[in-house]
């Protein structure tokens, strides 16, 4: 993990934050789109979005980069 894989994290941090989705709101796929459509339909919401996404994206990335991924390395290697 670390590299493209944190964006989408990101994103479902916002999801489940803003629009307090669960993992079970998947099994009525009309409702949720429904509550994502009506979510995002302000346009400042969007930017809202777009700046959480990049500050929590950059965010988790320097906090692997610079703790997770060295103590990983470190318990691999002993």
């Amino acid at each position: 993990m670390a590299r493209w894989e944190i964006l989408p994290v990101s994103i479902g941090i916002y999801l489940g934050r803003y629009l307090r989705l669960n993992s079970w709101d998947v099994r009525s796929p009309a409702q949720l789109w429904a509550k994502v459509r009506a979510h995002f339909q302000p346009r400042a919401v969007r930017g809202r979005f777009a700046f959480f996404c990049v500050t929590h994206t950059v965010f988790l990335g320097l906090m692997y980069g610079l703790i997770v991924g060295p103590l990983v390395d470190m318990m691999a290697n002993g």
